[in-house]
């Protein structure tokens, strides 16, 4: 160690200052690091994490240091769940042609809705939930919840959805070729309201990959993490996510790390200026 001080022409008196003010610094980028990760529920890699770092705490950091730092302090987001598929059955009405195409982006309010179904497991049993998210902002606009999977189900969802946003003729709502949405009452509901149904190729996941996410990080960051005793603490749990912290808080990379609620605001604003 001595050859390095000579070789570098460094005290060793100096050195070891610096060396303790590095530790400080870090110790306290630490604390702040576990923080914020604790702060958002220990959901937030890297990516986000970074980006909140800067809005709650205004520190700037790279995201190699904070992966190195955050993999060092055991900082690891853990996920888990199991598959579940649904039993087939037969539609009642011709699906509805893939309109939406995979065209995820949308730049203005109440243009193009997507839809899905998912369950939640309790000890009660299974427990369902279909939602419908507006592609401008990525909010979930409507959703719904119930023990059993059936069309009324997507339908309290829709219905939720059109009267919050009231959206125009001609709106594109878009899901899978699920037996819910081929019914007879949903495409009803679809017309009446004269929004364009639009519907996945059978067995593509990827036609409507912006509402399979979705429901992955609603049970990554909540469902998984809880055991639920019966249908109303799940109700509670899942209504408090998507309102509280998805729509409300929750940094979306798509939306330059606003969440949708902060997104629809700020454009808002623009376009009235």
């Amino acid at each position: 160690m001595s050859q390095c001080f000579r070789l570098f022409e460094v005290k060793r008196s100096g050195y070891y200052k610096a060396s303790k003010r590095l530790m400080k610094d870090d110790t306290a980028l630490i604390l702040a690091i576990k923080a914020c990760f604790n702060q958002h529920k220990q959901n937030y890699g890297r990516r986000r994490l970074k980006v909140a770092l800067f809005h709650d705490y205004n520190i700037r950091i790279s995201k190699r240091r904070l992966s190195k730092l955050m993999k060092a302090q055991g900082l690891l987001t853990v996920w888990r769940g199991k598959k579940f598929r649904y039993a087939a059955k037969a539609s009642e009405c011709n699906p509805y042609p893939n309109v939406l195409d995979r065209q995820f982006k949308c730049d203005q309010p109440n243009h193009s809705w997507v839809s899905d179904i998912t369950y939640i497991r309790t000890l009660s049993g299974w427990y369902y939930l279909a939602a419908v998210m507006d592609l401008y902002s990525r909010k979930i606009v409507g959703f719904a919840t119930s023990h059993s999977a059936t069309a009324e189900l997507v339908c309290k969802a829709l219905q939720m959805a059109i009267a919050v946003r009231q959206p125009p003729a001609g709106l594109i709502i878009h899901s899978d070729q699920g037996c819910q949405y081929t019914s007879k009452i949903y495409q009803k509901l679809v017309a009446e309201h004269q929004l364009k149904g639009s519907m996945s190729r059978r067995g593509n996941c990827w036609d409507n990959a912006v509402m399979v996410r979705f429901f992955r990080n609603l049970k990554q960051e909540q469902v998984w993490r809880n055991s639920y005793a019966n249908h109303r603490e799940a109700q509670q749990s899942i209504s408090s996510y998507i309102l509280d912290v998805y729509n409300s808080t929750r940094l979306h990379s798509t939306l330059k790390y606003l969440s949708p609620n902060a997104f629809e605001a700020k454009n808002e604003r623009y376009s009235t200026v």
